[in-house]
């Protein structure tokens, strides 16, 4: 049997609104439309259908049709807006995050410079400390060797000018001695003379030996005017050659000699009677070896000033018995009073005056 209008009716209103109800459903499931739009929504388009399910179902199907695809839209719409606001908030973010990186990475780079700066400027400071120390004490060391050297000028000074007295008193004394030897059958005073360097100055300074029979230069024996006749003048019995020093560090060793020989026989041609001893030249210490390197080799020029007076039939001495380095002046070439009076002593008991 068919079914009449009324049948018709009511199983295509309850799939209208099925549909209805499944529709918005979706809406909800998907959660981009505000849910008091989609309640409201969703009463309307009931109202709507019931009414013209009653009038005209086929109206009303496409009503539902109708509706459904603006709701589908809304929603797309809806979802777009909402994807393109995510990716929007996510390139800010992306955005952010970069320039924070960048700026930390700024902030590091200054720090990191800052802390370079630092260091050059602190290696700076430590270079002009260092230079500033090296100055005063280059400053420090001038002043002491200016100091050692006012002193050594005073001293010299005080010995020339003692020397310069004791050459006004050997004058004097040599105009009676000269008297005296030609009197004596031996030709001689009977006195006993030393000629020396500087060294030798100290026998006459410290009261060893009377100043009127003591001889002694600051300078090479070759370059020293009046030392060599000036003893000779005296006329001596005896006299001590104890020269060295000067002449190694103004010559060397082999020119030394030559000029030291010719000097004594000059003493000799003067004074032919005379019995001449030659003394060995003590060394010196490393300070004074520092100052002057022509004095590494003493010990070979003693060597050669015993050659020169076998040839010469003078007599060599060595009385440097006991010397030691605590016998050095500060400039380790002079020595002390103490080592003076001993070195003294110790040439009288060889000489015999």
């Amino acid at each position: 049997m068919g079914r009449g209008p009324s049948h018709f009716r009511k199983d295509h209103i309850a799939a209208i609104l099925l549909s209805i109800f499944l529709a918005a459903g979706f809406v909800l499931l998907m959660g981009r439309v505000p849910a008091a739009a989609n309640a409201s929504g969703d009463q309307t388009l009931a109202d709507l259908l019931e009414q013209e399910a009653t009038a005209d179902p086929a109206s009303a199907a496409a009503a539902v049709f109708s509706a459904e695809s603006s709701r589908q839209q809304v929603i797309a719409d809806s979802q777009s807006a909402y994807a393109s606001e995510l990716e929007s908030r996510y390139q800010a973010l992306v955005e952010s995050d970069r320039a924070s990186r960048s700026a930390d990475s700024s902030i590091e780079y200054a720090i990191h410079e800052s802390i370079a700066m630092s260091i050059a400027e602190s290696m700076s400071i430590e270079e002009s400390v260092a230079a500033s120390l090296a100055y005063e004490s280059s400053v420090a060391a001038s002043i002491a060797q200016s100091e050692a050297e006012s002193r050594e000028a005073a001293e010299r000074a005080a010995r020339e000018e003692q020397a310069r007295r004791e050459a006004e008193a050997q004058r004097a004394a040599a105009a009676s001695a000269s008297a005296a030897a030609a009197a004596n059958p031996s030709g001689t005073t009977g006195m006993t003379v030393l000629v020396g360097d500087s060294r030798a100055s100290g026998f006459s300074f410290w009261g060893g030996w009377p100043a009127g029979q003591v001889f002694y230069t600051y300078n090479q024996i070759d370059n020293a005017p009046g030392l060599v006749s000036g003893a000779a003048s005296l006329y001596p019995a005896k006299v001590v050659f104890l020269n060295g020093i000067d002449d190694i560090i103004a010559h060397g060793n082999d020119v030394a000699l030559v000029h030291y020989e010719e000097a004594i026989r000059q003493f000799h041609s003067l004074s032919p009677n005379t019995a001449i001893y030659v003394s060995s030249v003590i060394r010196v210490n490393a300070t004074g070896l520092a100052r002057f390197p022509q004095l590494g080799n003493i010990s070979g020029y003693n060597q050669m000033l015993i050659a020169m007076c076998a040839r010469n039939g003078w007599t060599y001495v060595d009385a440097s018995a006991g010397f030691s380095d605590a016998h050095f002046a500060d400039d380790g070439i002079h020595f002390s009073k103490e080592w003076t009076i001993q070195w003294l002593n110790q040439l009288r008991g060889m000489v015999g005056f």
